[in-house]
């Protein structure tokens, strides 16, 4: 049986080309001006933070502590699931939300109030 015949790898193209060497920039408008960007004054506006009621509950749950968050109305809705979402991520805890409320296992804690402060929430309680 004879030996396969070899493909020679020496010489040749170089494998250093660059696919976007011929594009160019000259019809492409430049960026604006620094001096042309609007200024940010120190009086803006707030985001308005939505208020969360915060309870420690025990009673009925087979002897485990949870932390309550609940919402005064059905407004934030869709941002409590992501509040809720983020809330279990970093904190490592399990929850669920109930209607208005937000149900997240353990303690309440620094940590726990800091990231609902920082998802644009105020607590009370």
């Amino acid at each position: 049986m004879s030996k396969p015949k070899r493909i020679a790898t020496e010489g040749g193209q170089s494998l250093e080309h660059n696919a976007f060497a011929d594009l160019s920039l000259g019809h492409l408008p430049t960026g604006p001006q620094p001096d042309t960007l609007p200024k940010k004054t120190g009086k803006e506006k707030k985001p308005k933070k939505f208020p969360l009621v915060l309870r420690r509950e025990k009673k009925g749950r087979g002897g485990k502590t949870v932390t309550v968050l609940e919402a005064p109305d059905h407004s934030v809705g869709p941002r409590l699931e992501a509040l809720l979402k983020v809330l279990k991520k970093s904190l490592g805890r399990g929850g669920q939300r109930e209607g208005r409320s937000l149900v997240v296992q353990g303690e309440p804690d620094e940590r726990l109030r800091e990231l609902v402060d920082n998802e644009g929430f105020r607590l009370k309680g």
